[in-house]
Order: structure tokens, then C-alpha cells, then sequence
């Protein structure tokens, strides 16, 4: 056997990548992927579940038998890596364009791709962090098979572009229908070292260990790995967090009961466990509001429950709560469709539906209904439009004090602010990411 004296660098010749695993929100993705793949006509490969590339496969990868040691080292003091999907992005070269979600990392995927390429020791190319990042959902396309589909999404194309699609795209089908981009919040729990498209091990961030192919597949992993997420990101309480005195705290859109939603809206839960997901939603409120509190609940407590089934529901929750009617509240018969109340010099009217909101209103809109499915049109907090999201999966799973929202307000509008929050965790304090370190466009 041949040894290898120490301090020689080993190169991996097997194409070698490094990937973010999407957690709760693969299945969302998952499904806007497969619409694409429908109305542009993609054949989707049986590959693995969707996820962000962070290093590789077009780097050679120095000591590849020292990954795993090196991507422990990255990741330490992470439990997770937030980003948002946000918009289309394109990029490559050469037959290899491709089309997808724009990555727009948070600091900590900056810092943790900077690092990973220091240990890595990449060779033969810029040691990335602050270069672009797509999540690709169309196969290799040629170049202008990528600018006659980016045209096709809407996007903007310049004079040449629009030239060269008419003499070079010519009887290409037309789209079945326009898909719309994505606005979507992801926290990165493991990362996966693939080789040959072979999958070697994944790491763990919320837990710190590496599992094997088949131990990350177990439901059962994947749950513990869940609740390490949501303890180290504060989607769950373990400690009472009541104020002294009688505050009003605003969430809507729990869902309680509603098994999809955890889905459909990436909620940090395994899929179908509705009781696991009552049971912390129910439990963050009581250990944030105590029972002299006030809450403005913006609607759809649960998903059309009435009679003794609600009444399970209602019956547990601290506070004085006052019901906004949701789309899903018909049980609730003494419901308000819209309440104005004033806090901290801030006029707010509150009504479930923003859509329904009246155009002359002079105050801040605070809203339900959209979740986090559209945080390009209603983020948490927009100072352009004066509105303000508080649906469960915006708000972090907890009742969020009137007075926190009031302060962003005011320190916001006395800087002139005209731009938008996405997330609650990105504008305050109970939050990965600090206030302004993260914007969309």
C-alpha cells in the first residue's frame, strides 16, 4: 500500500458536492418544481430530495477523505442556515445553463460557505460566500433555450436576447402556463456530501452528528431533528415569557388541527403529526400569554372545527382573546370581521383578509391569511404599504406583543424606512437574523 506522507494534499478525481438540505420546506418546493416541470415540459429525473449546492461538483476538493471533519468545522456554533427562495435567478455557461429559485442566503450561509471553502481547500476557483446561489428547476439548457424560457417567465430580456430567441428559438412550444416565482423561507437543518451521486453521509446541525443514508431517511431521525430546530430557533417555548402587567399580543393562523398546513406552509413539524404541532402551537401561547393578557387573534384558529371540537381548542388558551372571523371560523359565531384599535400613537385596522382592507384607511393594516406564502407581497412588516403579516408561520408560532410591532413601526418610520421585513425572526428580537442583515427587493 502506497502511503502518503503528511501535509500532502490528496485531490478528489470523483465529482464530489456539498448540499444544504431544505428541511420543513422541501415538500413546498417540491411541488412549485414539479409545476414547472409541467407547464414547461422538463422531464424530472428520479434524483434526490430538492436542495441548494454549496460547494462543487466543478471543484476540486483537496484531502476529500477529510470532508466530514471539515464540514463539522464550518458548521460549528450553527444549528441551522436560513435563507429565502426569492424570485427566478439563472446562471452557467457553456450547455450547462439553468434556470431556478434565487438563493438569498442570511449571513450565517454566507459565513458557513466561506469557512467550508477554507477547510475544504478549493482549488481553481474564488473561495465563495458572497457569490450567487440558485436552487436549479430546469434541466442543462443551451443559451438561448435559457433566455427564450427566462422570457417566458416574465423576466427582462435586453435587445440581443430578444433578437437571438427569434432567429434561434424558433417553433419552440409555447408554455402551457406562466408559473409564478417563489417567495419562500427555508432553514438549512443537514448537510449532504454526495459523490458519484452516491450519497456518502449527512450532518446533522441541530443535533451535531453525522448519520448515514438510511439513518437520515427514518422518520423517526427527522423528527428529533425538527425539535432541536425549533428549541434552538424559539419556534418553541420551554420557559414562560408572560410580561408583569397586561399586555395585547396579535398571532392568527394557527390551523390547529389541520394536518396539511404543515406542508403547505414548511412548518418545522414531520408531516401528519397534527397532535405534535397542537401541542407546541398551544403551548408557546400559554407560556407567552398569561391570563390577565389580551389577544387579537387575526382568524382561522382551526380548520372549520365547531361544537365540542373547537371548544377543545378555545377552552385552553390563556388570555382574553378577541376573534377576528378567518375563511376557516365559521364555529366561532361572536367573530369581528375588522377591529380598529390604537397603540403607542399607531392606528392599526385589523381584519383577516388584506385583500379586503379599504384603500383610504390612514393606519397600518395588521392581517392574517397569506402565511408565508407570498413574502414579496405581504412580508411581516412593510413600510411601503403600512402592513403587517402576524399569520402563525411569520410570527414564529408565538403571540407577538403589540408593543414590539408599534417599536419597529417608529423606529422605522422616524429612519424614512420605505422597504420590508420578510420574517418577524428578521426584524426583532427573538430572531436568527438581526434587522436589516437580510432584505428582498
Amino acid at each position: 500500500m502506497l502511503g502518503i506522507p503528511e501535509g500532502v494534499a490528496v485531490f478528489v478525481e470523483e465529482a464530489v458536492r456539498i448540499d444544504l438540505m431544505l428541511g420543513p420546506a422541501e415538500w413546498r418546493v417540491d411541488d412549485r418544481m414539479r409545476e414547472c416541470a409541467e407547464a414547461y415540459g422538463f422531464a424530472r429525473g428520479r434524483s434526490a430530495a430538492p436542495s441548494v449546492t454549496v460547494l462543487g461538483p466543478a471543484f476540486r476538493i483537496a484531502e476529500g477523505r477529510d470532508l466530514e471533519p471539515a464540514v463539522e468545522r464550518a458548521a460549528e456554533g450553527f444549528s441551522h442556515l436560513p435563507f429565502l427562495l426569492d424570485g427566478w435567478g439563472r446562471m452557467g455557461e457553456n450547455g450547462s445553463r439553468m434556470i431556478g429559485y434565487a438563493v438569498r442566503p442570511s449571513p450565517a450561509l454566507a459565513e458557513f460557505r466561506r469557512r467550508l471553502a477554507r477547510e475544504v481547500g478549493v482549488r481553481g476557483a474564488p473561495v465563495p460566500g458572497d457569490d450567487p446561489l440558485l436552487l436549479p428547476v430546469s434541466p442543462p439548457l443551451s443559451r438561448w433555450a435559457q433566455t427564450a424560457l427566462w422570457r417566458d417567465l416574465g423576466q427582462p430580456t435586453g435587445c440581443f436576447e430578444r433578437l437571438g430567441c427569434a432567429l434561434f428559438c424558433r417553433g419552440r412550444p409555447a408554455a402551457r402556463y406562466r408559473v409564478r416565482p417563489v417567495h419562500i423561507p427555508a432553514d438549512g437543518l443537514r448537510i449532504r456530501i454526495e459523490a458519484g451521486n452516491r450519497v456518502q453521509s449527512v450532518f446533522d446541525l441541530p443535533s451535531g452528528e453525522w448519520l448515514s443514508a438510511r439513518e437520515a431517511a427514518e422518520p423517526v431521525r427527522m423528527q428529533e431533528t425538527l425539535r432541536l430546530f425549533r428549541l434552538a430557533s424559539g419556534n418553541e417555548r420551554t420557559g414562560r415569557a408572560c410580561t408583569e402587567g397586561r399586555a395585547t399580543y396579535v398571532i392568527g393562523d394557527l390551523h390547529l388541527g389541520h394536518a396539511n398546513i404543515i406542508r403547505f406552509c414548511g412548518r418545522p413539524f414531520p408531516s401528519g403529526r397534527v397532535e405534535e404541532m397542537d401541542e407546541v402551537l398551544i403551548t408557546n401561547w400559554n407560556r407567552t400569554v398569561g391570563e390577565r393578557d389580551r389577544v387579537l387573534f387575526l382568524g382561522d384558529l382551526t380548520y372549520n372545527r365547531t361544537g365540542a371540537a373547537l371548544r377543545r381548542y378555545t377552552e385552553c388558551l390563556n388570555g382574553h382573546i378577541t376573534y377576528i372571523r378567518g375563511n376557516h371560523d365559521a364555529g366561532i359565531r361572536h367573530a369581528k370581521d375588522r377591529l380598529i384599535v390604537e397603540a403607542d400613537g399607531v392606528r392599526f385596522l385589523l381584519l383577516h383578509n388584506p385583500r379586503l382592507a379599504p384603500r383610504d384607511f390612514d393606519g397600518w393594516i395588521i392581517h392574517g391569511h397569506t402565511h408565508n406564502n407570498d413574502l414579496h407581497t405581504y412580508p411581516f412588516l412593510d413600510f411601503g404599504t403600512r402592513r403587517v403579516n402576524v399569520s402563525a408561520d411569520v410570527v414564529g408560532f408565538c403571540p407577538l406583543p403589540l408593543s414590539s410591532i408599534t417599536a419597529l413601526i417608529r423606529a422605522g418610520t422616524l429612519a424614512g424606512r420605505q422597504d420590508a421585513v420578510p420574517l418577524w425572526r428578521m426584524g426583532a428580537a427573538p430572531g436568527r437574523i438581526r434587522q436589516g442583515e437580510l432584505e428582498t427587493t
